[in-house]
């Protein structure tokens, strides 16, 4: 969706290392609870050696867009996978 109303890519990283940092650098360091599923030991110990950084607003990378938008993208990129929305739920999100 990020990359249908941007016509950009969200995270351009050529390797996983770069791609986690795009991802951070956008939703931010993940929550102790986002981290137990984490299963990589390495990925682990490297979000955990990172500075931590909280979410920048969607609105500053998707400019103009409506607050439903917003929020269904936002919901859509949260990085637990227990919190995310699931189909059912984005399929029926006022977007």
């Amino acid at each position: 969706m990020a990359e249908i109303i941007s016509g950009k890519i969200l995270f351009p990283g050529q390797h996983y290392i770069e791609q986690v940092n795009l991802i951070i650098s956008i939703r931010g360091t993940p929550d102790d609870e986002t981290k137990k599923h984490i299963t990589n030991e390495y990925a682990l110990k490297y979000i955990e050696s990172l500075p931590q950084k909280g979410k920048t607003p969607l609105e500053e990378h998707f400019p103009g867009q409506t607050k439903e938008a917003i929020d269904l993208l936002d919901r859509m990129l949260d990085l637990n996978p227990l919190r995310r929305i699931k189909v059912e739920e984005a399929l029926a999100h006022p977007f």
